[in-house]
This record gives C-alpha cells, sequence and structure tokens, in this order.
C-alpha cells in the first residue's frame, strides 16, 4: 500500500471530503506536512489546477511553504 492509499483510508467517505478523496485515490497530487499524532494532518496539492488543500492543522510554516511552492515555483 502506498501514501496516498493509506491516507485515503483515513478519510471519512462523505461530501466533505470528495476533492481530497479524489485526489488521494487518483495519485495525481502531491503530499507534505504528514503528521499523524496527535490528529492526522497533512497538506495536499494539485498541480494540474494549482489548488492547496490543508487537512488537520499542520504548522503555519508548513502551510506558508506549500503555497509559495504553488504559487512562485
Amino acid at each position: 500500500m502506498n501514501l496516498h492509499q493509506a491516507i485515503l483510508r483515513l478519510i471519512p467517505d462523505q461530501p466533505r471530503w470528495v476533492e481530497v478523496r479524489d485526489l488521494l485515490s487518483t495519485q495525481q497530487s502531491e503530499i507534505s506536512a504528514l503528521h499523524e499524532q496527535p490528529e492526522v494532518s497533512f497538506i495536499i496539492r494539485d498541480p494540474d489546477i494549482q489548488t492547496v488543500f490543508v487537512i488537520g492543522r499542520p504548522s503555519v510554516s508548513e502551510v506558508q511553504a506549500s503555497v509559495v511552492i504553488q504559487y512562485f515555483p
């Protein structure tokens, strides 16, 4: 099982998570700032449509780094 599939198993199958689950299932995304404790948190980036999703509570610096990579490559 790869990282995308492992994280997909942790995300509920609910309408709120449609975009994130789709990115994880197609494996077209980039995952960063993955933390499993105390709760799962990560940043997932879709390079095709230039979108960043923040799941849980990664640090502010990790979010800033993802946004800078996203918009100022």
